[in-house]
């Protein structure tokens, strides 16, 4: 991989390299190019000014930081450095000439992550999505490099919550001094208009102007806005369904402390559209467990009756108790589902909703639109999660979530 003419902005990052300011803040939008420039500077200025010296390279997750930082730099064409990474110990070795340092690679994502970082000294620390890791981490892994009077940090992020503590802490606080530089897409120059235009169709609402205009908003308010605006963009007839499916899956809530039981099925077609053939909303009235497996079986059998199709797989968050009974006493499969993220729920969902690649067959799944139409994030957050207080039902939205095995392909 070539690094082709920088941006003006991009020219900044490497400017850094000779700056007096110890400390550079990258924000803004995905895909802007920050992070490849910003890795390239920090190793130029490493190698240029230290030998056989402890660096920090640290992302949300060790896996993160290879994915994102180390891997897109060993493809980066060079003649100057010699790589050498040892995954035993997640150190990268960089050599040139007779100079060399040492780049560990560390993961903040969590309260208990700043013990992994205590007792290294340190001439600089890289933080790959910030704004994803807890303040403790990072406080801890800026307080390794207090020994270097020439250490610097470097900082990207996109951007999340005005609430954020590193918005609080570092951006908005008058008392630090750092050099702040702002990306958009049109920074990178290796994207074009249509590439651009085509990232921007991949988020609305909150997510677009974080993701793409890379602002620093709450999110608040209806989730779903242009859904809830009006549904009929999302909706299809059973006609217009395609004749087969690359698989039919179902997800199952179960209703606890005054929620209700609700079960959603989802299909996902070989076009790469995920269409919603039923959902049901339950109030668990006096409903034992023979109940619950007749709910699950007069579910699955009407899917399949009215599309011509087997339910392959049941999701569910319940005890195993449940999923062992209907797993013994119906003619489904049913197992534990994944439950991805709170804050990957929303952008998911805004997600299929902004490029048309969910489909609501008209009739059969009115639980779930009037959910998603209500729906509203948790104002008591910092991130951009749903309510979940008990003032509004989001079962089927749980259990429509619990539908999709394949998450991960769908996450961002």
């Amino acid at each position: 991989m070539k690094i082709s003419k920088p941006s003006e902005k991009q020219l900044q990052i490497m400017d850094f390299i000779l700056d007096d300011c110890d400390t550079l803040i990258c924000d803004g939008a995905v895909r802007s190019g920050k992070t490849i420039i910003m890795t390239y500077a920090f190793i130029v200025w490493a190698m240029e000014f230290f030998d056989r010296t402890n660096f920090a390279i640290c992302g949300k997750t060790v896996s993160n930081a290879e994915r994102n930082i180390l891997r897109p730099f060993q493809q980066v064409e060079q003649d100057l450095y010699t790589l050498n990474y040892k995954i035993s110990n997640r150190m990268l070795t960089v050599k040139c000439g007779k100079k060399e340092n040492y780049f560990y690679l560390f993961g903040g994502k969590d309260e208990s992550s700043y013990a992994l970082i205590q007792g290294l000294t340190l001439a600089g620390v890289l933080f790959d999505e910030v704004a994803l890791m807890p303040q403790s981490f990072v406080d801890q892994a800026i307080a390794r490099t207090l020994s270097f009077a020439n250490a610097k940090i470097w900082f990207n992020c996109n951007p999340e919550s005005p609430n954020h503590w590193f918005y609080k802490e570092w951006i908005t606080n008058e008392e630090r001094k750092y050099k702040h530089l702002h990306f958009l897409m049109r920074d990178n120059p290796i994207l074009t208009e249509k590439e651009i235009q085509r990232a921007e169709s991949l988020f609305t609402g909150v997510f677009y102007d974080r993701y793409i205009k890379g602002m620093w908003v709450r999110a608040e308010g209806i989730v779903f806005p242009d859904l809830a605006n009006d549904p009929t963009p999302w909706i299809i007839q059973k006609s217009e369904l395609p004749k087969h499916f690359r698989t039919v899956n179902a997800g199952l809530d179960i209703g606890g402390n005054g929620s209700h039981h609700a079960m959603v099925c989802t299909a996902e077609g070989y076009d790469g559209n995920y269409y919603v053939l039923k959902s049901i909303d339950v109030v668990p009235v006096d409903m034992n467990m023979i109940d619950i497996e007749k709910m699950v079986i007069d579910f699955c059998k009407d899917v399949e009756e009215k599309y011509k199709v087997n339910v392959e797989y049941i999701s569910s968050d319940w005890i195993d108790v449940v999923i062992n009974s209907i797993n013994d006493n119906t003619p489904y499969r049913c197992g534990k589902c994944y439950k991805p993220p709170l804050e990957d729920r929303p952008l998911t969902i805004s997600r299929l909703l902004a490029t048309k690649q969910v489909k609501f067959i008209e009739g059969e799944c009115d639980s779930l639109i009037d959910q998603l139409q209500n729906v509203v994030y948790d104002d008591k957050s910092e991130r951009a999660i749903i309510c979940d207080d008990g003032s509004m039902c989001i079962d089927n939205v749980d259990a429509w979530v619990y539908s999709f095995r394949n998450w991960n392909y769908l996450t961002i």
